[in-house]
């Protein structure tokens, strides 16, 4: 039975005609995951577990096969990173991989730790910063 329920995916992925594979790597590039699966599921007739495992196995072939391009975006990505411009990398990954929002951050966060980047700090900071001052020089004030 294992065998059986192994095989159906390789069916459905046989299946797929070229121009509904162009469709679904399309919708990926978009970061339209969600569509791409209905899409190969409605174009092969596959339950929705085979349907989203074949887009996955799609989407990292693809990548695969785009290393040039990707090491191109790697880089750009932590140049980005590198100038604190942590949202900008997100969705340059995003629409790089066609990846969410979610698996993006993430993706973000391992390349921030293995390039050891150090974020700049935001507004956040420097407003905790200037009212610390404004408090101590407050309290010099009042003494």
């Amino acid at each position: 039975m294992n065998d059986s329920e192994n095989d159906q995916p390789e069916k459905n992925e046989a299946e797929v005609r070229p121009e509904v594979e162009e469709r679904i790597v399309e919708l990926l590039r978009q970061g339209n995951k969600v569509q791409a699966i209905k899409d190969y599921s409605q174009s092969t007739g596959a339950g929705l577990k085979e349907s989203k495992e074949a887009v996955e196995a799609l989407s990292n072939q693809q990548a695969m096969g785009e290393d040039k391009d990707r090491s191109e975006i790697v880089e750009q990505i932590v140049e980005s990173l590198r100038q604190g411009n942590k949202i900008q990398a997100i969705k340059d990954y995003r629409e790089s991989t066609g990846a969410g929002l979610k698996e993006s951050k993430e993706a973000i966060e391992a390349l921030i730790q293995k390039y050891d980047i150090s974020m700049k700090s935001g507004c956040a900071s420097m407003l905790l910063v200037a009212f610390s001052a404004v408090t101590l020089f407050f309290i010099a004030w009042l003494r």
